[in-house]
């Protein structure tokens, strides 16, 4: 996405980012804590951003 000219671009931005993050994270070699904290940190940070749009979107 070279240039986002509507609100409804940011949501799909963030749903197909948030679908890569976990997907990363899943993939990952990494130990199940730390998976379990970075999951965790990613659903908080689209929970966050995902009211963000929403309050944009209704503005």
């Amino acid at each position: 996405m070279d240039h986002i000219s509507d609100i409804s671009q940011l949501r799909e931005l963030l749903n197909e980012s948030s679908r890569e993050i976990q997907e990363n994270i899943s993939s990952s070699t990494i130990d199940f804590g730390t998976k379990s904290l970075l999951d965790s940190i990613a659903q908080q940070n689209h929970y966050v951003l995902s009211g963000i749009i929403e309050y944009l979107e209704n503005k």
